[in-house]
């Protein structure tokens, strides 16, 4: 239990006292609670409706600064690419400028050409396992027994 002050127990005390006397005064404080319910439920939806338009906003920057990304990461990507092939067209293997080092190192790649011609011994398997919620709550409904299962009913607030 919630622990108040004694001002705060006069106070109640006083206002039951109250309303045991005037019944109207206690219709005109349960309505102005009703209206008051009412303001804060309106002020809840705005603020949600807030909320979700600011979180699509972020989406969004999200989306536009990913494919800023990408421009960039592509941009730097052929640069390189340009400068590689300027440097290996003059035979240059190592060069040195204030900004940076350059050099080429070896390395080996795998490319495979054609999927069907590798053999099974170099192919890797995974195995997906998913469970079909819509056949469960179908066969739950139809009133079979599912082990692992059950159906819960919710109560979702709509707002519209």
């Amino acid at each position: 239990m919630e622990k108040i002050s004694l001002y705060e127990i006069t106070e109640g005390i006083q206002k039951v006292e109250e309303f045991i006397e005037d019944e109207q005064a206690l219709t005109e404080y349960l309505d102005s609670l009703d209206m008051q319910l009412t303001d804060k439920v309106s002020n809840i939806v705005r603020y949600m409706r807030t909320l979700e338009l600011t979180a699509d906003a972020v989406t969004n920057e999200i989306d536009r600064l990913t494919k800023l990304k990408k421009y960039y990461s592509n941009k730097e990507q052929n640069l390189k690419k340009y400068l590689s092939y300027s440097l290996q067209k003059i035979g240059k293997e190592n060069l040195e400028t204030e900004a940076a080092k350059l050099s080429f190192r070896k390395s080996i790649t795998t490319e495979i050409t054609d999927e069907a011609l590798v053999s099974d011994t170099y192919k890797k398997y995974k195995t997906v396992t998913t469970i079909d919620k819509t056949a469960i709550k179908n066969a739950l409904q139809a009133g079979q027994l599912v082990e692992g299962a059950e159906l819960i009913e919710h109560k979702n607030l709509q707002i519209k």
